[in-house]
């Protein structure tokens, strides 16, 4: 056991020294060579792949900001490495030890909210439809969209596909065949958001929940496989997906810390860059704190280390509730000094996944049965 777990580490590291000479021998120069317009023609390609406004900034910006930007690849592809290494290294008893258990009911309730929620944040995606076919002109493809090399749909069939997108949200609410028709919503949602990214702008307003709709489907199907076979046992069900949902909202909170940090450094926090975020957006209450200079000093550090922070939800049960009431604040904060998002967003939202609603039940029903017996004694 010690020796697979060494010659883990001795792989894992080997990995890590590859991965960073083939970066500084042979990437780095082909990005000198790319800027300079003498890269090998399938380098030029995999950049214009994934990098399509790489000829238009190149006009614009010096050498350095580039090859910043492929020193920060690097980065995050030993991060990824990384993760992978610490994920995959005992995946049987990171299952086991993240494994949710709940009633049937919890996990009746918490679909019931996620679907209803979802609809709601996105029942009038069809009123931008037709601004989509309206700019096909200006499309460039995201990155699958290019290898798929998908055209921007005629209206009508967009029509179609958001009326099939709504009816397939109302049939996994009815739970009929719902793995299917979650699987379904999941695809039509991605394939929406994926245009509305095709045209040099990316929202991250439904990032959360659309890793959590991705996920749900196979929830859904842990839980369908479970009530075949325990229908005796309906208050033990268990779901592995259900941490990993929980698992991706904390992460997207801590990579967008992460990627403050990679970008701009500890200079993201301070006063002046806070004051310039201020200033940009206008609005009249962050405008007036901006000026107050302990709190220009303090805001930007404690936005910093709540996203950094946040993903100890994970391993701090009992602190739970005081992240989510945090992110709250945060959220709210975010609307009212800088006018983004609106006052419920769909961030804040996706905390129902960490909300034990067992528990609500339980003191609920607790609740009804202590004032039951009080009526009964006359009071």
């Amino acid at each position: 056991m010690k020796n697979g777990r060494l010659y883990g580490v001795l792989l894992f590291l080997g990995c890590l020294v590859t991965c960073v000479l083939l970066y500084l021998l042979m990437l780095r120069p082909f990005a000198v060579q790319a800027y300079q317009g003498s890269a090998p023609d399938w380098f030029q390609k995999l950049i214009d792949l994934a990098y399509p406004r790489f000829q238009v900034e190149r006009q614009r910006f010096e050498l350095e900001f580039f090859l910043y930007k492929a020193d920060q690849i690097l980065i995050r592809s030993l991060l990824v490495l990384g993760s992978f290494w610490f994920l995959l290294r005992s995946p049987s008893s990171i299952i086991v030890r993240n494994t949710c258990v709940h009633s049937g009911k919890f996990y009746l309730v918490l679909t019931t909210i996620f679907y209803l929620g979802l609809l709601y944040y996105t029942w009038d995606w069809y009123l931008d439809l037709e601004q989509v076919v309206r700019m096909k002109p200006f499309y460039h493809g995201v990155l699958l969209f290019r290898i798929l090399h998908l055209p921007v749909l005629p209206l009508a069939l967009f029509y179609a596909l958001h009326l099939v997108y709504v009816l397939a949200i109302i049939l996994v609410l009815f739970r009929y065949k719902a793995v299917v028709f979650a699987s379904l919503t999941a695809l039509i949602l991605l394939l929406f958001q994926g245009y509305s990214f095709s045209f040099e702008k990316v929202d991250h307003g439904l990032a959360t929940l659309s890793y959590a709709a991705m996920l749900m489907p196979v929830m859904l199907y842990e839980i369908e496989i479970q009530s075949i076979q325990n229908k005796a046992q309906q208050d033990q069900l268990s779901s592995f997906a259900l941490f990993l949902i929980q698992f991706m909202i904390a992460g997207v909170y801590f990579l967008s810390g992460v990627e403050k940090l990679l970008t701009s450094g500890f200079n993201w926090a301070n006063a002046t860059t806070f004051r310039t975020y201020i200033a940009l957006h206008d609005q009249p209450l962050g405008l007036k704190l901006a000026k107050i200079d302990i709190l220009a000093h303090l805001l930007p550090w404690g936005a910093l280390l709540f996203q950094l922070c946040f993903i100890l939800i994970l391993f701090q049960k009992r602190w739970k509730y005081m992240w989510l009431v945090l992110g709250i604040f945060f959220h709210l904060g975010t609307k009212l000094m800088m006018g983004i998002g609106p006052y419920f967003s769909s961030w804040i939202f996706v905390y129902v996944f960490f909300i034990d609603w067992d528990v609500l039940f339980r003191r609920g029903t607790e609740f009804i049965t202590h004032r039951h017996k009080h009526n009964q004694k006359g009071a």
